[in-house]
Protein backbone atom coordinates (compact mmCIF):
# COMPACT_ATOMS: atom_id res chain seq x y z
CA UNK A 1 0.00 0.00 0.00
CA UNK A 2 2.82 2.39 0.85
CA UNK A 3 4.41 1.61 -2.52
CA UNK A 4 1.21 2.50 -4.33
CA UNK A 5 0.95 5.98 -2.78
CA UNK A 6 4.64 6.58 -3.42
CA UNK A 7 4.21 5.54 -7.03
CA UNK A 8 1.19 7.87 -7.33
CA UNK A 9 3.21 10.81 -6.03
CA UNK A 10 6.03 10.03 -8.41
CA UNK A 11 3.63 9.98 -11.38
CA UNK A 12 2.27 13.41 -10.46
CA UNK A 13 5.78 14.80 -10.03
CA UNK A 14 6.82 13.44 -13.44
CA UNK A 15 3.70 14.78 -15.20
CA UNK A 16 3.86 18.60 -15.21
CA UNK A 17 0.22 18.96 -16.33
CA UNK A 18 -1.04 16.89 -13.40
CA UNK A 19 1.23 18.80 -11.02
CA UNK A 20 -0.09 22.14 -12.30
CA UNK A 21 -3.68 20.89 -11.94
CA UNK A 22 -3.07 19.86 -8.31
CA UNK A 23 -1.40 23.21 -7.57
CA UNK A 24 -4.30 25.08 -9.20
CA UNK A 25 -6.90 23.14 -7.20
CA UNK A 26 -5.02 23.72 -3.95
CA UNK A 27 -4.63 27.43 -4.75
CA UNK A 28 -8.35 27.81 -5.44
CA UNK A 29 -9.14 25.96 -2.20
CA UNK A 30 -6.76 28.20 -0.26
CA UNK A 31 -8.23 31.44 -1.61
CA UNK A 32 -11.78 30.16 -1.12
CA UNK A 33 -11.11 29.34 2.52
CA UNK A 34 -9.38 32.71 3.02
CA UNK A 35 -12.41 34.41 1.49
CA UNK A 36 -14.72 32.68 3.95
CA UNK A 37 -12.40 33.62 6.82
CA UNK A 38 -12.33 37.30 5.80
CA UNK A 39 -16.11 37.30 5.39
CA UNK A 40 -16.56 35.79 8.87
CA UNK A 41 -14.18 38.25 10.51
CA UNK A 42 -15.88 41.17 8.74
CA UNK A 43 -19.35 40.03 9.82
CA UNK A 44 -18.15 39.61 13.41
CA UNK A 45 -16.66 43.11 13.37
CA UNK A 46 -19.82 44.66 11.91
CA UNK A 47 -22.02 42.78 14.39
CA UNK A 48 -19.99 44.13 17.29
CA UNK A 49 -20.17 47.68 15.91
CA UNK A 50 -23.95 47.38 15.59
CA UNK A 51 -24.25 46.10 19.16
CA UNK A 52 -22.11 48.94 20.52
CA UNK A 53 -24.27 51.47 18.66
CA UNK A 54 -27.58 50.02 19.83
CA UNK A 55 -26.43 49.50 23.41
CA UNK A 56 -25.10 53.05 23.40
CA UNK A 57 -28.52 54.41 22.48
CA UNK A 58 -30.24 52.40 25.19
CA UNK A 59 -27.66 53.41 27.79
CA UNK A 60 -27.92 57.07 26.79
CA UNK A 61 -31.67 57.06 27.39
CA UNK A 62 -31.66 54.84 30.46
CA UNK A 63 -28.67 56.44 32.18
CA UNK A 64 -30.07 59.92 31.70
CA UNK A 65 -33.49 58.87 32.98
CA UNK A 66 -31.96 57.16 36.03
CA UNK A 67 -29.79 60.16 36.83
CA UNK A 68 -32.68 62.60 36.53
CA UNK A 69 -34.77 60.34 38.78
CA UNK A 70 -32.00 60.47 41.39
CA UNK A 71 -30.87 56.87 40.90
CA UNK A 72 -27.10 56.88 41.15
CA UNK A 73 -26.04 53.35 40.38
CA UNK A 74 -23.37 51.33 38.67
CA UNK A 75 -23.66 47.82 37.28
CA UNK A 76 -21.42 44.78 37.66
CA UNK A 77 -21.58 41.30 36.16
CA UNK A 78 -21.70 38.69 38.90
CA UNK A 79 -22.62 35.33 37.46
CA UNK A 80 -26.04 34.22 36.34
CA UNK A 81 -28.75 36.65 37.33
CA UNK A 82 -32.38 36.61 36.18
CA UNK A 83 -33.09 40.27 36.86
CA UNK A 84 -31.24 43.37 37.93
CA UNK A 85 -30.85 43.59 41.68
CA UNK A 86 -29.16 45.76 44.25
CA UNK A 87 -26.01 44.06 45.55
CA UNK A 88 -26.14 45.74 48.95
CA UNK A 89 -22.89 47.63 48.43
CA UNK A 90 -22.01 51.16 47.43
CA UNK A 91 -19.10 52.82 45.66
CA UNK A 92 -19.16 56.35 47.01
CA UNK A 93 -22.52 57.85 46.10
CA UNK A 94 -23.33 55.01 43.68
CA UNK A 95 -25.30 51.89 44.51
CA UNK A 96 -23.81 48.75 42.98
CA UNK A 97 -26.35 46.71 41.03
CA UNK A 98 -25.88 43.26 39.50
CA UNK A 99 -26.81 43.24 35.81
CA UNK A 100 -29.11 40.68 34.24
CA UNK A 101 -26.94 37.99 32.69
CA UNK A 102 -27.31 34.41 31.46
CA UNK A 103 -23.94 32.68 30.86
CA UNK A 104 -25.72 29.82 29.11
CA UNK A 105 -26.58 32.14 26.20
CA UNK A 106 -22.92 32.25 25.21
CA UNK A 107 -20.45 34.79 23.95
CA UNK A 108 -22.91 37.15 22.28
CA UNK A 109 -24.89 37.73 25.48
CA UNK A 110 -21.67 38.20 27.43
CA UNK A 111 -20.44 40.80 24.92
CA UNK A 112 -23.75 42.70 25.00
CA UNK A 113 -23.88 42.69 28.80
CA UNK A 114 -20.25 43.83 29.08
CA UNK A 115 -20.90 46.70 26.68
CA UNK A 116 -24.03 47.75 28.56
CA UNK A 117 -22.24 47.71 31.92
CA UNK A 118 -19.20 49.57 30.63
CA UNK A 119 -21.13 52.28 28.77
CA UNK A 120 -23.75 52.74 31.52
CA UNK A 121 -21.10 53.07 34.24
CA UNK A 122 -19.01 55.56 32.28
CA UNK A 123 -22.12 57.60 31.40
CA UNK A 124 -23.32 57.64 35.01
CA UNK A 125 -19.90 58.70 36.34
CA UNK A 126 -19.60 61.43 33.72
CA UNK A 127 -23.06 62.84 34.53
CA UNK A 128 -22.28 62.80 38.25
CA UNK A 129 -18.90 64.53 37.83
CA UNK A 130 -20.08 67.14 35.30
CA UNK A 131 -23.85 67.67 35.59
CA UNK A 132 -23.59 71.09 33.95
CA UNK A 133 -22.47 69.47 30.69
CA UNK A 134 -25.49 67.20 30.55
CA UNK A 135 -28.20 69.32 32.14
CA UNK A 136 -27.50 73.00 31.45
CA UNK A 137 -29.83 75.60 32.87
CA UNK A 138 -32.14 76.81 30.13
CA UNK A 139 -33.51 80.30 29.80
CA UNK A 140 -36.94 79.01 30.80
CA UNK A 141 -35.73 77.50 34.07
CA UNK A 142 -33.70 80.59 34.93
CA UNK A 143 -36.73 82.85 34.26
CA UNK A 144 -38.95 80.90 36.64
CA UNK A 145 -36.39 81.28 39.45
CA UNK A 146 -36.07 85.06 39.13
CA UNK A 147 -38.46 87.39 40.98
Amino acid sequence: MAQLSTLGRLRIMKNPKALMAVIAILTVALFTSLGFLVRGVWRDFMWKQEVVGLVGQVVLYRGTADYQAGKLRLFVIDGENEHERYSGTNDGPFQIWVAQYYPSLGYSDRFITEQMVSLYNSRMRAMYEHPEKYFPKTSISSQTNTP
